[in-house]
């Protein structure tokens, strides 16, 4: 009731398009005049804590100073104190600290807050709430080291039950709506298999593998855990109601601004694209599966199931070729002709090649390369001090590399 008092014939917000009757894949639809839905979103609410949400400062001074009035009209008191301000710029824009103000009170500027025990950081990645929770969960497990975990009179089965009912949902609070990259992901992998190694007693002198250790303690890797919560909640967000905010922010995107050309962050929907794809799911199928909860479940459970043994399967057939001592045979077709490595993609096998120059026989002569019998050129060199008449040939070699910076670094490291 307040909030309606409060913000009654105030269009000041975050306006975003929307159109829930279709696939959240699609943004092509939100373009449509006719059956595009518009909102505004200004507050998240969570018992007696509130958010507000605002374009620039002026509309978010505008939106705290109703608040504020509106509050103490209905007898209550806003804490200034707890009261925080953060700013989420804009990429290749310079950041400010945001100045605020209640009265003749400057509220305070934070590069982050903790709201619902999630951590919210002005680089909008979730770097900061992955590193909050890995300390909390780190703490809980050290916590239970004398009681539970040293103690070998209890079965192996029953720690491991204690680990995810009492770890594992500290460590992934929150992980749903995660948008994670590959070096978060090791992390919290790193973690999880440390723990599974305290708790079964496995060394790392036991030169024992990752997938014997989950083998052991029938368990599956965090990778099974994130996606098992991911889909979950998205399954639960398409089945709401069209007006429910959850669904408005799932389906809806920004009424203003474009994104720049060339590489992108990650969005949800790209992650959540992802994750369907690798679970079986076709994307384009994704609200029609989900609208029935039951099936929906059993579903994910066997894709997530199936997602689980295929890595364990590779896992396990790369450290067997590893330590049979043959090179590993794939069929990339990015792979780089100049070391052997394999890319996944095109533009990563061009992002490799510009770390070390094309090793031809000229180049091997002048700066001493040194080959393996197996074919693989190690990124070590040895710098040689060679002939002036040998400086017009080294200049030539140089042209023939696809990377200018590396050869003008060379240059004037050695000249």
């Amino acid at each position: 009731m307040m909030l309606f008092v409060a913000y009654k014939n105030c269009d000041t917000g975050i306006p975003v398009e929307l159109r829930p009757d279709g696939s959240v894949f699609n943004l092509r639809r939100l373009k449509a005049h006719t059956k595009t839905l518009s909102a505004v979103i200004r507050d998240l609410l969570y018992a007696d804590d509130c958010a507000l949400l605002a374009h620039s400062l002026s509309d978010a001074q505008q939106l705290f100073d109703r608040f504020r009035d509106t509050a103490s009209r209905f007898g209550l008191t806003v804490s200034l104190k707890k009261t925080e301000v953060v700013l989420q710029p804009s990429l290749n824009t310079a950041y400010t600290p945001p100045v605020l103000k209640a009265g003749d009170i400057t509220l305070n500027a934070v590069d982050k807050f903790c709201y619902l025990g999630s951590i919210l950081a002005n680089n909008t990645n979730a770097e900061s709430d992955i590193t909050a929770q890995l300390s909390k969960a780190s703490s809980a497990f050290g916590r239970l080291t004398k009681r539970l975990w040293d103690d070998h009179g209890i079965k192996l089965n029953t720690k491991v039950a204690v680990y995810k009912a009492a770890i594992l949902t500290v460590l992934l609070y929150g992980c749903e709506t995660w948008v994670l990259y590959r070096r978060q992901i090791s992390k919290l992998d790193q973690f999880h298999m440390r723990c599974l190694r305290h708790i079964a007693h496995i060394k790392w002198q036991d030169k024992i593998p990752n997938t014997e250790v989950l083998e052991t303690c029938n368990i599956s890797g965090i990778v099974a855990f994130l996606l098992t919560a991911q889909l979950r909640w998205s399954g639960r967000v398409s089945r709401m109601s069209d007006m429910r905010l959850p669904k408005i922010i799932f389906y809806g995107q920004l009424a203003q601004g474009d994104r720049s050309h060339g590489g992108q962050h990650k969005r949800y929907k790209d992650v959540l694209k992802t994750t369907l794809t690798s679970c079986n799911i076709e994307p384009k199928e994704f609200e029609s599966l989900a609208a029935e909860r039951t099936s929906w479940r059993a579903l994910c459970k066997k894709g997530i199931q199936d997602f689980e043994a295929t890595r364990i399967l590779k896992l396990q057939e790369k450290c067997k070729q590893r330590k049979s001592g043959y090179a590993i045979t794939t069929t990339s077709e990015f792979r780089c002709n100049m070391c052997g490595r394999d890319c996944k993609s095109r533009i990563g096998l061009h992002s490799h090649r510009r770390r070390h120059p094309r090793f031809d026989p000229e180049l091997r002569r002048i700066h001493g390369s040194i080959h393996q019998p197996n074919g693989r050129v190690p990124h070590v060199t040895r710098q040689l001090s060679y002939r002036k008449e040998d400086h017009a040939q080294y200049m030539g070699a140089l042209k023939s590399f696809e990377s200018p910076h590396y050869a003008s670094g060379y240059f004037s490291r050695n000249l």
